[in-house]
């Protein structure tokens, strides 16, 4: 799995794993790490370079109310796209996203755009929607900050705060098979939330276990690990 930044010696593993599309050909690694203090830093590696050249690195920093604090994209395009490396930096406040991005050599360009915050934050990545989706329902908010990457056009990152009219509904409880072993988790659907369209079966941890899209094609979960917690008494 390729990295943003390397793991550093205070780092502590939580969990990692892979989506993989039904049919092959586009993998998303991830892994989860508690940071110096209690906060998370999830990394994403969606790899499609044996489909169309692409590649893109994502890497986002939680607090330890579960906030998204900032966050990190590097994309790159295939031999068809418009450019080789785009970057994008995103810092959280209470009530803004500061955005920064630049494709190239271009000078960086940055916009502000105005939150309800907190809002649930998600950049390209299938380990992002379900932690969005995951907050959302704990905290009730009904703003999603969107980043997408997109590789031909004059804007190489889509950024756009979305106020939602409802919540995620929980359509069962069931479990799914990762690894061989059945899982527990609950469907859910966001229909109101552009880019969340379909059903995504989250664990007790908000990881995506399945996602299948209107279209009927999926992403499932596999080399899924996680730490055993300590048990309170």
């Amino acid at each position: 799995m390729r990295r943003l930044h390397p793991l550093s010696p205070n780092e502590r593993f939580v969990a990692s794993g892979e989506h993989a599309a039904q049919h092959g050909g586009v993998v998303e690694r991830w892994s989860v790490h508690e940071q110096m203090g209690g906060a998370l830093l999830i990394r994403m590696d969606r790899d499609s370079r044996p489909v169309d050249g692409r590649s893109l690195l994502a890497e986002m920093w939680y607090s330890m109310e579960g906030s998204a604090e900032r966050l990190s994209l590097r994309a790159y395009g295939g031999p068809q796209d418009a450019f080789r490396l785009a970057r994008v930096d995103a810092a959280i406040f209470a009530g803004s996203a500061e955005v920064g991005y630049s494709v190239d050599e271009k000078p960086r360009q940055d916009v502000v755009l105005p939150l309800s915050h907190p809002a649930a934050v998600c950049p390209d990545g299938t380990v992002f929607g379900g932690l969005a989706i995951h907050w959302a329902v704990q905290t009730e908010r009904r703003t999603v900050l969107v980043v997408h990457a997109t590789y031909n056009d004059p804007c190489p990152f889509c950024a756009a705060a979305l106020t939602v009219s409802d919540l995620p509904k929980h359509i069962e409880t069931g479990s799914i098979v990762v690894d061989g072993r059945a899982v527990s988790g609950q469907r859910w659907r966001w229909p109101s939330a552009a880019g969340f369209e379909g059903d995504w079966w989250l664990d007790a941890h908000g990881a995506v276990l399945r996602y299948v899209r209107p279209d009927g094609s999926a992403q499932t979960l596999a080399r899924y690990a996680r730490r055993v917690e300590p048990i309170e008494r």
